[in-house]
């Protein structure tokens, strides 16, 4: 059973190590495409990251507990998300305002929307969000979209503390997590979504204090506890972002494999993860159909899912949303069943029809348009429909690839993957911190899904904190084998 879990975890890391150079190799093309975009913006952001690391890296350095560094790390990384609210004046646009609009909907008593082949009929795991909004619509009528930017800036603080808090747990290290603390101030997404209406800013806390506890669980004497409570943050944080399912399944994966125990205990710590979470999912979607609020589950709308996969299969737009694959679900979204089978038929097609070599460069594209961007397009829901002479700081758009990219954030993220490629490396920390495969078996499903899914740079969102923890490890492989070369040459 051990040789077994070896070649697992060596596999899993020898695919990740191959596919995390493509993507460093697209990342740079990408980096090199924006460079076309070079304006005042690109120099502002490229002075202001390297001020924000100089003085980060200072703090860290300085003589003083490891409560006020972090302290001054997290009001760097305040200043860097007001800075980018004041930048951009972002409106809700594309799905954004469709539920934006709902949520008025609703405060006026028409809940159509949550009905029939309706936006959010066809998708019911937006109603949590929607109904979120409404409530700050209605308690905030005038200035709603400040507060929810405001609500957005304290969520993206938070998820800095949690990151600190997670990586002291994985390493006992506290000048590793105010490091990491640190790349997450200055990490592009977390920056640019400040601006975004979206539900992952409400999701990511939930999902990172989950794994928190999680990883509390697994070191604790009170494990049921622990496990209780990483199940319900986990449920809850599936609300607003309804694809927590990944984070469970490596949970699982994790405790049958890595974590040492017999398989009662196995088996039930397991059990306290899932019911939990299970009970949150089906209550409250159960407590919104009795209220008449919504005409379904949550997890079930009136489209079918393997609609999301059909567009996932489509070649000609790298798995991305398509008009081809559009027009096919409008014109038989009234038929569930119709819908559902002309979907598999055509994604039969699709897979059946193609050369292996085709379907294997296809679903690496795939993979690269998901992770290659620097800012998981936030800088393009941030300007979208924005009159770019209203931004203090544009960052231009790109022609060949029509979204808006900014060098200095490509080359930060370029920095962080590569680090998260040393990681992969580090056999001393592999072998000894077991945690950390289960960042790569939640970033392995995230990738495998979005294979699968629909694509969208926008969907790495919701996992892209993964990159930040697994650069740690990278780090710590940088410092080994210093040490290591130093040794050597002192030896000679």
């Amino acid at each position: 059973m051990t040789k077994l879990i070896k070649k697992f975890t060596r596999f899993m890391h020898v695919s990740l190590i191959f596919l995390l150079v493509i993507d460093i190799v697209v990342s740079i093309g990408l980096a090199g495409i924006s460079i076309q975009g070079f304006n005042k913006s690109t120099l502002v952001f490229g002075f202001i990251a390297i001020v924000a690391t100089f003085l980060g890296y200072k703090f860290i350095n300085m003589n003083m507990s490891s409560r006020n560094k972090l302290l001054l790390i997290l009001i760097i990384g305040f200043l860097l998300r007001v800075l980018w609210i004041l930048n951009v004046n972002s409106i809700p646009t594309s799905d954004f305002k469709l539920i934006y609009d709902s949520a008025e909907n609703f405060i006026n008593g028409d809940r159509a929307m949550f009905y029939g082949t309706s936006y959010i009929g066809r998708f019911p795991h937006l109603t949590i969000i929607t109904l979120y909004i409404s409530f700050i619509r209605y308690m905030f009528p005038i200035s709603n979209l400040l507060v929810i930017k405001i609500i957005n800036l304290i969520s993206s603080i938070v998820v800095l503390i949690l990151i600190n808090l997670i990586i002291n747990a994985l390493y006992k290290n506290k000048n590793y997590a105010l490091i990491g603390t640190l790349i997450g101030s200055i990490f592009p997404p977390f920056i640019s979504y400040v601006g975004v209406f979206c539900s992952e800013n409400l999701a990511i806390p939930l999902y990172l204090l989950s794994i928190y506890l999680f990883l509390t669980a697994i070191k604790s004497k009170n494990k049921i506890k622990f496990f209780i409570l990483c199940g319900v943050t986990l449920g809850i944080g599936n609300l607003f972002r309804m694809v927590a399912t990944i984070v469970l399944i490596a949970y699982l994966i994790y405790i049958l494999i890595y974590y040492k125990d017999t398989l009662l205990c196995k088996v039930k710590n397991i059990a306290l993860i899932i019911v939990p979470y299970v009970i949150i999912i089906c209550s409250v979607s159960s407590t919104l159909q009795v209220l008449k609020i919504t005409q379904y589950p949550l997890w079930k709308g009136s489209e079918p899912k393997i609609t999301n996969v059909l567009k996932g299969t489509n070649y000609n737009s790298f798995g991305a949303w398509n008009e081809e694959d559009a027009k096919i679900i409008e014109g038989n979204i009234n038929d569930y069943d119709k819908l559902e089978n002309l979907s598999k038929k055509i994604i039969k097609e699709r897979l059946t029809s193609a050369s292996i070599f085709k379907l294997g460069i296809f679903y690496l594209e795939k993979f690269s348009l998901v992770w290659s961007t620097g800012d998981c397009s936030g800088v393009l829901w941030s300007q979208k429909d924005i009159d770019e002479s209203t931004i203090k700081c544009p960052v231009k758009e790109i022609k060949n690839i029509n979204v808006p990219l900014s060098t200095t954030f490509q080359i930060i993220y370029i920095l962080i993957l590569v680090l998260v490629l040393f990681g992969l490396f580090n056999k001393n920390d592999l072998e000894n911190i077991k945690e950390i495969n289960l960042f790569y078996l939640i970033f392995c499903g995230y990738g495998c899904m979005y294979l699968i899914t629909e694509a969208q740079p926008r969907y790495s969102y919701i996992a892209c904190w993964i990159f930040i923890i697994l650069s740690i490890n990278g780090l710590d492989y940088l410092k080994i084998f210093k040490s290591s070369s130093i040794t050597y040459n002192e030896s000679l």
